[in-house]
């Protein structure tokens, strides 16, 4: 994997190089690297060596990066998922153009559903679908309601994330630049970047072709809801059958 090559700027500092370099992550891979960036910042020693101005150390990576890349590893490690999960129905009810009801079901005599307002929540619910078929997730937002957490404990704001779903979400928030037009080749290049800089590579999977495949998935499925009428719904399974 490509290394991340610093500009020999006399001016600064390792650390300020690091934070640079992060800064361009974040334009790909977002609030992940943003939190990285803080923590890196804040373990920048301000005092320089008068004669070589890059002399201070560069720091270790701290307890937030290390916990986002040991997440990503633990939950994303592997794109062929065997999955022993019970089918969970899912159904997106268009009920207007900016609502629609999300239900789910892992018993046909059971459901739960909330409703949502569409440019908020529709693209990322179905790029968290995307990405974790795509890369085998049973511990993503959909294998979570599968194994049995509710809507209203996955959709609580207040609730912290294990590095898992913190991971997860990460690599969602970073493909949906490649939703919005971002080429794969950029969006790889980005989180490639993010790790270079900590020291460390992405998961091998995570590539251009993964990237794509997304895209695609996402391709469909956004199709599929715009040929929804009013009042009609799509149908999805997890795992998709």
């Amino acid at each position: 994997m490509k290394r991340v090559e610093f500009i020999d700027e006399p001016s600064s500092t390792p650390c300020e190089r690091l934070v640079k370099s992060l800064d361009e992550a974040l334009s790909v891979i977002g609030a992940g690297a943003r939190e990285a960036q803080t923590s890196v910042r804040a373990s920048c020693v301000p005092e320089r060596d008068a004669h070589d101005p890059r002399s201070s150390p560069m720091p270790s990576p701290t307890p937030v990066v290390r916990d986002f890349l040991k997440g990503l590893r633990r939950s994303l490690r592997n794109p062929t998922r065997q999955c022993n999960l019970k089918p969970m129905r899912i159904v997106l009810r268009k009920l207007s153009d900016e609502r629609h009801e999300l239900a789910i079901s892992r018993d046909p005599a059971s459901w739960e559903t909330v409703e949502c307002e569409t440019r908020s929540y529709l693209t990322h619910d179905l790029l968290h679908y995307s990405v974790e078929v795509e890369a085998g997730v049973e511990s993503g937002f959909w294998g979570r309601l599968a194994a049995g957490a509710t809507l209203a404990k996955m959709n609580d704001r207040t609730r912290s994330m294990d590095d898992e779903m913190a991971a997860i979400e990460q690599v969602v928030g970073a493909l949906t630049a490649s939703v919005k037009g971002r080429s794969p080749a950029e969006v790889v290049a980005g989180m490639d970047r993010f790790a270079s800089s900590l020291g460390t590579t992405m998961p091998s999977w995570l590539t251009e072709s993964f990237v794509l495949a997304v895209q695609d998935r996402m391709r469909q499925l956004v199709g599929r809801w715009k040929a929804t009428p009013r009042g009609s719904m799509l149908d999805l399974t997890w795992p998709e059958s």
